[in-house]
């Protein structure tokens, strides 16, 4: 969730009229406020109107299987192939910062049919290992460009929805 939010950060930076401030920023602002002892609200420290939060509601691939035969004649044995289709949904709510009424609900949805391959003799293989969300090795994967896809939904979402914030 923190890199998928990282994205959405960067994207939502790049739009006009919107200011974000970085959530460990506010957690340090929050922190000095305290020990100065002020009682001020975070929307008062940051003179924020709106928080948006979010979660990651899908994060995965799935994988249909087909198989035929190959060369039967020469008992060649099976030929398989498989379709992965990898799906990201990012869910986020718009809340007022002094009343904590949510504005409004949008999501955001992204959708990869890279990889996928040939099988024979239904033997096929995986890439295993973790990569980071923000690498181009990640970026440039099924669940990366499914993930990229979700951000831009999400962020499109979002602005479409300024009027209710003005």
């Amino acid at each position: 969730g923190v890199g998928v939010a990282d994205l959405l950060v960067a994207r939502l930076v790049e739009m006009p009229g919107i200011r974000v401030v970085e959530r460990r920023r506010l957690d340090l602002l929050l922190s000095e406020q305290r020990l100065a002892g002020g009682g001020d609200t975070t929307a008062h420290v940051l003179r924020a109107r709106y928080i948006i939060t979010g979660s990651v509601t899908r994060f995965g691939t799935e994988e249909r299987r087909g198989l035929g035969a190959l060369g039967a004649g020469f008992g060649l044995g099976a030929l398989g192939f498989k379709r992965p289709k990898t799906q990201v949904a990012l869910t986020a709510r718009i809340i007022d910062a002094t009343t904590g009424e949510v504005i409004a609900s949008v999501t955001g949805s992204g959708t990869s049919r890279k990889g996928g391959g040939i099988l024979l003799g239904g033997i096929g293989g995986g890439v295993g290992g973790g990569v980071a969300i923000g690498s181009s090795e990640f970026r440039a994967s099924a669940l990366g460009e499914a993930t990229e896809r979700a951000v831009e939904a999400l962020a499109g979402a979002i602005t479409a929805k300024r009027a209710l914030m003005e």
